[in-house]
């Protein structure tokens, strides 16, 4: 496979059995489809890492992709084998997303990640409910998408533990650049639509692979030139709890999406609009304000479960 300089290249993993029901109707390759189609009109080339057996299989519903093969039996690529296909390429820029993430404000995207990046950004996603089809204002405390110059590849440090979408990678990703010396970047708004669906969670999972995480994060405490950020690191006891690792989440999930967006749309331009319009699908509703009796009224039929009994009533 050859390319030229001047393309950029977007790697995934497609699974081979995407099911997405939207208001009852699986939509799971028509979905896989609309995203295909929004990062090719973002300008990018895409390249979908997967194992032999599942490639025939995908190729009829994922049509104008290439494929790299990873061994049979990976349950999901590494994020070393991301790397490696994009160190194999001659592409400036390249790109690592989540299969179901369909991209919003793509216009002309590769072209200004080209003429902007000069290391890594992450991109945050909204989600969209399957029933209602509206956003749902909630976040996922994680980011969908990861951008950035193949030139940087040389000096990150490889560690070939980490999978894509294994809990807590999308932290390790960007903070393998940060130390490395490349201050992670945003972008104007969260251009990733998601529809949300079942998840099976492991929280055994989650601390387990935050324990990896961990000894990652205290290893390059020499290289945590952010204040807050080492401070919430050291504060954390040797032996962390749920609540303690919450907290440290949190405090990452913050710094990462508070870094500077690699570009600020003119003020009063479509750019503007549409970012405006992004930002406010993914943040959650402000409650209307309530009196002190209407509020107690809430927390009392909250507490001990009075709703449906009120709704029989014609009460609530």
């Amino acid at each position: 496979m050859t390319m030229s300089l001047s393309e950029s290249i977007l790697l995934t993993s497609i699974p081979l059995h995407l099911q997405r029901e939207v208001q009852g109707t699986d939509f799971g390759p028509a979905g896989q489809a609309a995203c295909i189609r929004s990062w090719k009109d973002a300008g990018f080339r895409v390249i979908s890492l997967n194992t032999a057996d599942e490639v025939n299989g995908i190729r009829s519903f994922a049509p104008g992709i290439d494929f790299l093969e990873i061994p049979n039996g990976h349950p999901r690529p590494l994020i070393t084998d991301f790397f490696t296909a994009a160190a194999g390429i001659d592409a400036e820029i390249a790109g690592i997303i989540n299969a179901d993430c369909l991209l919003i404000d793509h216009t002309e995207l590769a072209r200004r990640l080209a003429n902007h990046l000069d290391g890594l950004a992450v991109v945050e996603r909204f989600n969209v409910d399957r029933n209602t089809l509206r956003p749902t204002g909630q976040t996922c405390f994680g980011f969908d998408a990861f951008f950035f110059t193949t030139a940087a590849l040389p000096a990150i440090e490889c560690n070939a533990s980490w999978r894509i979408g294994d809990n807590w990678f999308d932290y390790w990703l960007p903070l393998t650049f940060y130390f490395a010396g490349f201050e992670p970047r945003t972008l104007p708004g969260p251009i990733l639509m998601h529809l949300d669906h079942d998840r099976a969670w492991d929280w055994q999972v989650w601390e387990t692979h935050f324990l990896r995480f961990l000894e990652f994060f205290r290893n390059h405490e020499s290289n945590l030139h952010d204040a807050e950020l080492l401070a919430a690191m050291r504060a954390l006891p040797s032996t962390p709890q749920t609540p303690d690792i919450h907290r440290l989440s949190r405090r990452i999930y913050d710094w990462l999406r508070s870094r500077k967006p690699l570009w600020k749309p003119e003020n009063g331009s479509v750019d503007d609009l549409l970012g405006r319009f992004l930002n406010a699908l993914a943040t959650p509703p402000t409650p209307p304000p309530v009196g002190r009796t209407r509020a107690v009224m809430r927390y009392v039929a909250d507490r001990f479960r009075l709703w449906p009994a009120l709704d029989a009533l014609g009460l609530r």
